[in-house]
């Protein structure tokens, strides 16, 4: 439907024919503002191009407004009034029936625009530790990230969502050691959990099933391809699917972030200090601080990993934009992360959202939680509680930003206190007419 491609949209076409009427009459290359009036009863919609203008050529706002719809305006619209410094354009009634017309016969392109020069673009979010079941921060994420990529393919880019897989480090070793632990409590050996191991109840559940199917495989892989599936489950249930699952134990084996590392010290941005590698970020960046890329072990840092995993975004796979959704603990990481894309050549095109912390509230208390100590609300209790619909809404009710005290009382009322069942009451209704 070429109706719906972007070049067609009425703002766009009153905005090419303001910039050739101003080089028409005036000789002057000007790129018009066009936005809809904050008052529906000066049209559809306006623009304050003469107000701009009366400074370079001479004249008052509204001769420039009369000027400049003296010639027929485009067809699309019915009619146009210079008022003060602006002039408003109300669409025809022939082109509102048109375009209803054409709504009703492609639903589907119902909320879309073609565009005929779409970006390639990517969205990584969620990329949660595989250590156990998603919970309500992960939720969040995955509501943000699932509806900015569907904005994105909306409005005609070629979209592709990816999850970073955390699939080696030490919360992995971690993760196999407690699991380890629990089989080993199964088959009845007096072996206690550290403290800092994960004590959830769902490792218990998971080594009873690996013993009880004699799996074959090894215990560490056996419980990430175990955790991962049921991820994947849960999120699927939650209208968020992946295009690409991307694996960081293999990236690692890639060679690819030796390379970028060679190119950082071929640009004099590494130098040594203490047996470690630092990264000369404040060379780029004076507020920006240097940080560890390889310890004085010789260990990858995190940050090195995941500037090296950036670099393969943009140029193994060469995405123009890239969003990337990180936690409230990653305003450090963020910073870094675009001086090192910046220092390789990839200025601006690096998109960080900080997704602010969840607290769940019920009957007015903060509800608290820990993966590690077995304390949490996963995303898939939340939907059994909830609902689908009820729980995106309430992540999308606050910017990204900003703190959410999700109330959970008000998520499940079946009241119009609950704005989720009124606009679902409303929906239904509009279904029956």
């Amino acid at each position: 439907m070429d109706e719906f491609s972007i070049e067609n949209l009425a703002e766009n076409i009153l905005t090419r024919w303001l910039k050739t009427r101003v080089e028409t009459v005036y000789g002057i290359s000007i790129e018009p503002e066009v936005f809809p009036p904050d008052n529906s009863e000066f049209g559809d919609s306006t623009t304050n191009l003469p107000f701009n203008l009366a400074g370079v050529v001479k004249k008052s706002p509204v001769e420039i407004g009369r000027e400049i719809i003296a010639e027929n305006i485009p067809e699309i619209f019915s009619d146009a009034q210079v008022v003060g410094g602006y002039i408003n354009f109300w669409l025809s009634d022939e082109y509102i029936h048109h375009m209803i017309r054409n709504i009703i016969t492609h639903p589907e392109c119902w909320g879309k625009i073609i565009n005929h020069n779409p970006k390639k673009i990517q969205v990584e979010f969620v990329s949660a530790n595989p250590t156990g079941p998603l919970n309500i921060v992960s939720a969040r994420a995955a509501t943000v990230g699932s509806t900015l990529a569907n904005v994105l393919s909306a409005i005609g880019n070629n979209v592709q969502t990816e999850f970073y897989v955390n699939d080696a480090g030490n919360q992995i070793k971690l993760l196999t050691e407690s699991f380890n632990i629990r089989i080993a409590q199964i088959k009845g050996e007096n072996v206690q959990l550290p403290e800092n191991a994960y004590h959830g109840e769902y490792l218990i559940e998971y080594a009873r099933e690996y013993m009880e199917n004699d799996e074959p495989i090894p215990a560490m892989d056996w419980i990430l391809e175990r955790i991962l599936a049921e991820q994947k489950e849960t999120l699927h249930r939650f209208r968020t699917d992946f295009d690409v699952w991307f694996s960081e134990r293999e990236f690692r084996k890639s060679g690819k972030i030796e390379q970028v590392l060679n190119r950082l010290e071929q640009k004099s941005l590494i130098y040594h200090n203490e047996g470690a590698k630092w990264f000369s970020a404040s060379k780029i960046d004076p507020d920006v601080e240097d940080f560890v890329l390889v310890k004085s072990d010789g260990e990858w840092a995190y940050g090195l990993v995941d500037i090296a995993y950036h670099i393969n975004k943009f140029e193994e796979r060469q995405f123009d934009i890239v969003y990337t959704i990180l936690g409230p603990d990653h305003h450090g990481h963020k910073a870094r992360l675009e001086t090192a894309m910046n220092a390789l050549g990839h200025k601006n095109k690096l998109k960080i959202i900080i997704l602010q912390q969840v607290n769940l509230i019920e009957n007015g208390e903060r509800v608290m939680m820990s993966k590690r100590a077995g304390k949490l609300i996963t995303m898939d209790v939340l939907v059994d509680d909830v609902g689908v619909d009820a729980a995106r809404y309430f992540f999308l009710a606050r910017k990204a930003e900003a703190h959410l005290d999700f109330d959970i009382n008000l998520a499940r009322d079946t009241s119009e206190e609950n704005p989720v069942y009124y606009i679902q009451y409303a929906y239904a209704r509009i279904n029956g007419i």
